[in-house]
């Protein structure tokens, strides 16, 4: 049974009586607000699995009219529920079978004996590829499956549908639905949106939400992405993060953005416009111009991205990924048990979060020479005859590393990559990330001794790189003619620790 397809004006008129808006209203938000329950510990210990939400925040009952796998099965099947009713279902991999799991289902919203909607949702977390989310109206389950994208979507009915509350008072709605992609979990929201009371579903946004959005933004945060708008929100207060606001969001967004960060609405306003025109001069320059050939014949440009390609060559290939990668191989072919190694593998990741925290104040000062050393200290220890002199060095120089690296160069080459102009901010970092990603130990070692000299000699300084217009032009040759007359100086200070005049 399904819509019917002589609807006059997309308008189906049903036999329920329909719920005042305002009891609508709060059962809506009631629903979206309850809490999902988390996987159990023999769903995750499957290879590949996903559990998904269904809440229903209509006041109809629903049913499971269709399914479809294109790879695992069901851990916990979906059944049908009634009105306002937040429910959980699981998929996994096959049993005793290395796949992803990938498929749809498809229910059946009830409206009266006569009249129902269909949709079909779509989950996959592939064996290779992206976890995607998807729905679609629709009575086939596969159609589900085949809307399934990274970005997950939405759906509005596309009939509308008409009756009458308890005072005999006609009433028209649609049904809306939401899916979005996750693992724990993968949330689809079930809407009954009364005609007519977009105002007031957008003032209820604004109170749960704190700007305009999709409503489903009131539905609490995901488990899965609290640790990602933590960090999220550290950025809040950099000015590139202010530029990006406006330039990536509608204005009253990047309004509600700005207030967070000001004392009042008159210096939100301010920023607000400041921002509008700096990105209109911005998008002026852009016109008519080539960002890729302009990021090599701009000196501006240039030596931004030369510098920021040598800066994260040297950070790739100063040993730090060969360690974060293989300590607990080091520590073992070392001589460490491997309780021991994992114990101290451990101990370095704890050594990396503790040393990144005075980053903030010591950025720069320790060079690759200063992360070099310790890291011959580590390599030259496996020529040790005596194995507990080896478990000793090894020990001392990877945690010396560690202790150098992080608060010195570690934050610096995405930092330092980051100061291209706005309008090819983004070509620049991408151009600037493009780097080898594996090395052996001691071609790390050479290469990082080798960029540690570039990055200190050959590198133009922030000032260099950001002055705009070349108000202070420094050619390339002159300034890397200047690094070859400060080698000296740089192995007295930086090998020999010695005070230069």
């Amino acid at each position: 049974m399904s819509d019917s397809p002589i609807a006059t004006n997309g308008i189906i008129e049903i036999l329920t009586i329909i719920l005042e808006a305002a009891i609508l209203s709060k059962n809506i938000i009631d629903t979206i607000r309850k809490i999902v329950p988390g996987a159990s510990n023999d769903l995750k210990g499957k290879f590949h699995w996903i559990n998904c939400s269904l809440k229903n925040a209509t006041q109809f009952q629903y049913s499971v009219v269709d399914n479809y796998f294109d790879s695992g099965r069901y851990w916990k099947a979906p059944g049908g529920d009634g009105a306002f009713t937040s429910t959980t279902f699981s998929c996994c991999n096959g049993d005793n079978a290395i796949t992803g799991v990938t498929g749809g289902t498809a229910f059946r919203l009830w409206l009266d004996s006569e009249h129902s909607f269909d949709f079909a949702v779509g989950w996959t977390d592939p064996l290779l590829g992206s976890i995607k989310a998807g729905v679609v109206e629709s009575a086939v389950a596969k159609d589900g499956y085949d809307a399934a994208t990274r970005e997950g979507g939405h759906i509005r009915s596309k009939n509308h549908y008409k009756g009458k509350d308890k005072k005999g008072v006609p009433t028209e709605f649609y049904i809306q639905i939401s899916a979005s992609p996750g693992k724990d979990p993968m949330s689809f929201v079930v809407q009954q949106i009364p005609v007519g009371d977009e105002k007031k579903r957008r003032g209820l946004q604004t109170k749960y939400d704190g700007h305009p959005s999709s409503f489903d933004s009131i539905v609490p945060v995901h488990r899965a992405s609290r640790a990602g708008r933590l960090s999220s929100s550290m950025t809040d207060a950099s000015e590139a993060t202010r530029d990006t606001i406006l330039s990536q969001l509608t204005k009253r967004r990047a309004f509600n953005e700005l207030c967070r960060l000001r004392f009042s609405c008159v210096q939100a306003a301010r920023d607000l416009y400041n921002i509008h025109v700096l990105l209109d001069a911005e998008n002026e320059t852009k016109k008519g111009r080539n960002c890729i050939v302009e990021m090599f014949t701009i000196p501006r440009n240039r030596n931004a991205a030369l510098a920021s390609w040598v800066v994260m060559f040297g950070q790739q290939f100063c040993g730090v990924n060969v360690i974060a990668y293989y300590s607990f191989d080091i520590f073992v072919q070392s001589g460490f048990t491997q309780v021991s190694a994992l114990a101290s593998s451990l101990g370095f990741g704890a050594l990396k979060w503790l040393f990144a925290i005075p980053a903030f104040f010591t950025a720069k000062e320790f060079t690759f020479v200063h992360v070099a050393i310790r890291l011959l200290i580590a390599g030259f220890s496996f020529w040790s005859t005596s194995e507990t002199g080896c478990v000793t060095g090894v020990s001392i120089g990877i945690y010396l590393f560690a202790i150098f690296y992080y608060p010195g160069k570690g934050p610096v080459s995405f930092t330092y990559s980051a100061a291209f102009p706005l309008y090819i901010r983004d070509i620049g970092m991408s151009f600037a990330t493009l780097r080898p990603l594996g090395s052996g130990t001691s071609f790390c070692q050479s290469l990082g001794l080798r960029s540690s000299w570039h990055s200190n000699n050959k590198v133009p300084s922030a000032d260099e790189r950001q002055d705009p217009g070349g108000a202070r032009p420094v050619p390339f040759g002159t300034h890397a003619a200047y690094g070859l007359r400060r080698i000296p100086y740089g192995i007295k200070k930086f090998v020999l620790f010695q005070t230069p005049t």
